[in-house]
């Protein structure tokens, strides 16, 4: 079978055979027109210019071809046995969590009805000590007029407003009552029940 020579091989073929017909009609025409001395100085760096233009493209073709013939050579590359390093997106800021839904008057005395029934938490010592166990922010809103049980009806809806504010309120009663207490886990359950943790 006879191998077609390729586009690139054609186009040079044909490029070399352009120059060569050029450097005849140049040879041809600067015989009748110029003096013999002009001719061979001309014509000279003419040649030294088109052979060196024949031997660069010639070296680049070869050049080329031994780097082809190199990369088809190689094995195919294999990952590295440890993974490349892991860029580290930026850490996305906490998304808060929803507030807590409004409540219904009735929802609002039962979830009332079961913080009061916690033993010991109208007394102000205690009821301070619970407040201290909230987060700062949480804190700060709590109203101290009044009292306790103003002051837990006043609470209700700033933990309503406040993201995680019933769940950070049940932290601060098993924190200060245990979790064990009775009292405590009838408060979280109800808190449950009505979607507030």
């Amino acid at each position: 079978m006879s191998r077609r020579p390729s586009n690139r091989v054609l186009q040079i073929a044909a490029g070399v055979s352009v120059v060569l017909i050029g450097t005849a009609i140049v040879i041809f025409l600067s015989r009748q027109t110029l003096p013999r001395a002009t001719q061979f100085a001309g014509l000279g760096s003419f040649v030294v210019g088109i052979l060196s233009l024949s031997v660069s493209t010639a070296s680049l073709v070869t050049a080329r071809r031994k780097a082809a013939a190199e990369r088809a050579a190689q094995p195919p590359q294999v990952a590295a046995s440890t993974p490349a390093p892991r860029t580290r997106k930026a850490a996305r800021p906490a998304q808060p969590a929803p507030p807590t839904p409004a409540l219904a008057p009735d929802d609002r005395e039962r979830i009332t009805a079961a913080l009061l029934a916690v033993p010991r938490i109208t007394n102000p010592d205690t009821w301070d000590t619970v407040i201290q166990q909230l987060p700062d922010d949480l804190a700060a809103l709590v109203s101290r007029s009044g009292g306790t049980r103003q002051q837990i009806l006043a609470l209700l809806p700033v933990l309503e407003d406040h993201p995680g504010g019933y769940p950070a309120l049940i932290r601060a009663l098993r924190t200060v009552f245990g979790p064990r207490s009775h009292a405590v886990q009838d408060f979280e359950r109800l808190a449950a029940e009505l979607a507030l943790v």
